[in-house]
């Protein structure tokens, strides 16, 4: 057990000796049938004294640092919003699912997302602060509908271009959440996926949705969808998104990653694929405190209840004694 303060400070310290004072008198001078009272209000101040000695056990807990960095690109066009995942899911919130997944396994890593829609976003910049990926997961949504014009993966090439630029230490992996679908040809050809030259050490693509493909929502925006489901302009009936596995192997097989269709196990197996790409290993003790807060004030509120009652039951007696002289006088 350990303690926040070995001396209670100046306050606490007068605190108790007039506490200690108070009750000494009390004692001394209270009836024989009176000093319980006095021994519980004893043990309220000392309660109170180990309460401010913030008592506390300690727990040993280990990190493990790594030196990976890891970048998501994460589709976010209203073709992720398809619900042809498990149990209907949207394609999109699987995706969620994985990279909160992939966040606490990869504790300590280094993280970044890009978002594809219209264009891509760097929508977490680079941190080792798994809490902000997870946070990141926990609100994911495609983008705006009205704002779409149409899909096209390749435009995070920009910005991975630039983030490989970046003299960043150790390994890199490269994992992109997609359903390959893309609709606008101009802006992904196979020749554009490349980093410059700079090679990954590890990463994969992950399909989302499949080849007989699901209804899509258009996303409104403030976490509303819309009530029917997407149109086909050109045929007047419900659009359906099919996943396009080829697409999103070719683009793993230029960047020298793997290819993945997503499965409820495909996160884990991942993240234990990026852990060996890690050269670090590194292991730090921690030694975090326990608070044993609770108990303590348990007891104090037993305590008071019961003084609570005591007195009440003091002062009813006394109410009784004072009636009963008033009759007697009154005779």
């Amino acid at each position: 057990m350990s303690l926040a303060h070995l001396l209670p400070p100046a306050e606490n310290l007068v605190f108790v000796l007039v506490a200690a004072i108070l009750i000494a008198v009390g004692l001394r001078r209270a009836h024989p049938t009176r000093r319980r009272a006095w021994a519980r209000r004893a043990g309220i101040v000392a309660v109170i004294c180990l309460l401010g000695l913030a008592p506390a056990l300690p727990s040993e807990s280990t990190s493990q640092s790594s030196d990976l960095t890891v970048t998501f690109v994460v589709d976010r066009t209203t073709s992720m919003t398809a619900t042809d995942m498990p149990g209907g899911t949207r394609r999109i919130d699987a995706v969620a699912t994985d990279l909160k997944i992939l966040a606490n396994e990869l504790a300590g890593a280094r993280f970044q997302v890009i978002g594809v829609g219209s264009r891509a976003n760097l929508d977490v910049p680079a941190t080792t602060d798994a809490a902000a990926l997870v946070a990141y997961a926990e609100t994911l949504t495609p983008e705006v509908a009205h704002a779409a014009h149409g899909s096209a993966l390749a435009r995070a090439i920009p910005l991975l271009r630039q983030s490989a630029r970046i003299g960043v230490h150790g390994p890199r992996a490269l994992v992109i959440a997609s359903d390959g679908e893309n609709t606008d040809e101009d802006e992904a050809t196979p020749s554009t996926w490349n980093l410059d030259g700079r090679s990954l050490d590890a990463g994969s693509t992950l399909l989302y949705g499949t080849s007989s493909g699901g209804p899509m929502r258009a996303y409104l925006g403030g976490g509303r969808y819309e009530d029917s489901p997407v149109i086909d302009p050109d045929t007047g009936r419900e659009a359906v998104s099919r996943a396009d596995s080829r697409a999103l192997a070719r683009i793993a097989s230029q960047l020298g990653i793997e290819a993945r269709e997503r499965t409820d196990d495909t996160a884990r197996d991942l993240a234990r694929d990026l852990k060996a790409a890690s050269t670090a290993s590194d292991k730090t003790d921690l030694t975090k405190t326990r608070p044993l807060i609770w108990p303590l004030v348990w007891l104090l509120l037993a305590l008071v209840a019961l003084e609570a009652y005591d007195t009440a039951r003091l002062l009813s007696a006394r109410r009784m004694l004072s009636r009963r002289i008033a009759k007697e006088v009154a005779l």
